[in-house]
């Protein structure tokens, strides 16, 4: 495979093409800088490892808190069963995707965001080190009855 490996990457850097980013359209020129943060780095095998969601959960715990600090909501749990409901009909109402692959119910959704705030240790974060993020806004923004 090591051969295999090394004659790919020769043909590229050789072959002085560009590569077009499918997500962002950025196109860059094929150098080794750009092979060997891919794929075709020895013991990299398979798929790219998804991303993380710490952005995510850190906006969501900043969301959480700002509930409780408006007022809005008394309860933590409230605002993300809250959240977790809107989110769950979104996928509902929408006919190209499944609800039932993300969660069994918007109560399983809660359970599962509040077991990683806790494994990530978000709920125990200074207000201050959480970041507000636009990851929620949208989602929040159709919940408000105004």
């Amino acid at each position: 495979m090591d051969i295999e490996r090394r004659r790919l990457k020769s043909l590229l850097l050789k072959s002085k093409l560009d590569f077009c980013c499918p997500h962002c359209g950025e196109i860059t020129r094929i150098d080794s800088r750009l092979l060997e943060a891919g794929a075709l780095k020895k013991g990299r095998l398979g798929s790219p490892k998804k991303g993380n969601d710490e952005d995510f959960l850190e906006a969501l715990e900043w969301h959480l808190r700002e509930f409780k600090r408006q007022g809005k909501i008394k309860h933590r749990r409230t605002a993300l069963r809250l959240i977790a409901g809107g989110f769950y009909r979104l996928l509902e109402e929408n006919p190209k995707l499944d609800p039932e692959a993300v969660a069994v119910s918007a109560e399983a959704l809660a359970n599962r965001w509040e077991k990683k705030l806790r494994r990530g240790g978000f709920d125990k974060r200074r207000p201050e080190t959480l970041k507000k993020r636009g990851v929620l806004v949208p989602l929040l923004r159709s919940l408000d009855p105004q």
